[in-house]
């Protein structure tokens, strides 16, 4: 009698056109029994089909996809996944905001004032701004809002 030949669960997902997650997720509803092996290179545990199985279920999906039209195909195909929890989709990315704090030079670019204007306002108190000697861009930092403020422009706060 001979040993059956085992396939390796990446083998048998792309035989079965299915991912290796799907996979796992029919062998746990018992349609393919899995069994696992250390593998002799990794020498990690394995997921392992037997090449039979595979096959079979193989021909079992190729049937299911012959003789059922595509609407019945559908219903019945999540029908079966029913029991499976589905995991929403991922919310779409977010524009990152603009940075609150932004150097002399881009709030000229963004208030259209001259920096030296800028400058002046800072050193005269009317305009709040951080002190960051030590960072490239220019000494001073001002918010974002406090420039909106200074233009007029309300920016949500109250």
């Amino acid at each position: 009698m001979t040993k059956p030949e085992y396939i390796s669960k990446q083998l048998a997902a792309e035989s079965l056109g299915l991912s290796p997650r799907r996979l796992l997720e029919i062998s746990q509803t018992g349609q393919i029994k899995r069994r696992y092996a250390r593998d002799p290179v990794t020498k990690r545990r394995q997921a392992i089909f037997r090449a039979a199985d595979v096959a079979r279920l193989a021909d079992e999906i190729a049937s299911r996809k012959c003789s059922v039209r595509p609407e019945a195909a559908e219903r019945s195909e999540s029908a079966a996944l029913s029991h499976i929890r589905t995991v929403p989709p991922a919310p779409p990315q977010l524009e990152r905001p603009a940075r609150p704090w932004i150097t002399l030079a881009d709030a000229e670019d963004y208030i259209g004032l001259p920096a030296s204007y800028l400058l002046a306002l800072i050193v005269a108190g009317e305009l709040p701004a951080r002190d960051v000697r030590t960072r490239a861009g220019g000494r001073w930092r001002v918010l974002r809002s406090d420039l909106d403020a200074m233009a007029g422009i309300r920016c949500g706060r109250g």
